[in-house]
This record gives structure tokens, sequence and C-alpha cells, in this order.
């Protein structure tokens, strides 16, 4: 399970590079040609605000939630590749470890019960993370309070 959930966030992260490099090549007319409104100008500023955890927080999240959206943009606003990396890297090994250590823990009793409770789950950890989101943003003003 190790091995499939490293080749997996290897891939992932490969991948995600590539699109991150049409970002940063060219990526604001490719943007702004196909997407047009203010979800773009807010996704855009969030990554501008907050950086990684703006991509980590999308890593984390099931399909069908928009992802690569985020990964185009964090080049087209400047985000670092390396950190990029990083952050998917940590986002996605987080989330396929559990995915297998789930798969192989419970089989298909986990199936099962993903069939029966998935909504519930989906919008528990939407919930956990959207509450992280928020401390992390609270913690940032007060940081930047202080000084």
């Amino acid at each position: 399970m190790l091995y499939y959930v490293a080749m997996t966030v290897a891939g992932s992260v490969v991948g995600c590079l590539a699109l991150h490099y049409l970002g940063r090549k060219g990526g604001e007319a490719l943007v702004r040609r196909k997407f047009t409104g203010e979800k773009i100008e807010r996704a855009m500023a969030t990554l501008q605000r907050n950086g990684v955890i703006a991509v980590l927080v999308p890593c984390l999240l099931p399909p069908p939630s928009p992802f690569k959206i985020f990964i185009l943009l964090a080049g087209v606003v400047g985000i670092s590749a390396t950190r990029l990396a990083i952050a998917i890297a940590i986002g996605r090994g987080v989330r396929y470890l559990a995915l297998g250590f789930l798969a192989v823990t419970y089989g298909e009793r986990a199936m099962a019960y993903m069939a029966a409770n998935g909504t519930t789950v989906s919008l528990a950890a939407v919930g956990i993370l959207a509450a992280g989101f928020a401390l992390y943003v609270l913690w940032r003003k007060a940081r930047a309070g202080r000084s």
C-alpha cells in the first residue's frame, strides 16, 4: 500500500508541476480567456493572500472539488514550484495514505460504509478543513496585528 501511495503522490506532483509551469509561462492569458468572473478573481486573491495553504486544502478534498484550477492559478500568481510541490506532496500524501489505510484495514466494509455515508463523511471533512482554515486566518490576522 505504501508503494502505491508513494507512486500516486509522485505522479500527482509531476502532473501538477507541469500545469504550474503552464500557469507561469502564460497562464494568465489562458485563464482570462477560458474563465471569467468573480470566482477566478477571488481564487487568485486567495492564492496571493494565503499562498500554499490555498493549494493544500483542495489537495485534501475528494472529487469533484476543483483542484487543477488552483494549480494553474498558483503558477499565474507566482507561487514557487518547490513550495507547491511540498504542499501537493503533503496534501495528496495525507489523502491517499488515509484511503490506503481504510482499504487495507476495512476492505469491502469501508466501501459499503462510504457508499452509505459518503456525503456525511465528506461534509464533515470539509467542515473540519474550513474550521482549520478559519483558525489559520484568525491566527495570521492576530500575528499581523501584533507587528
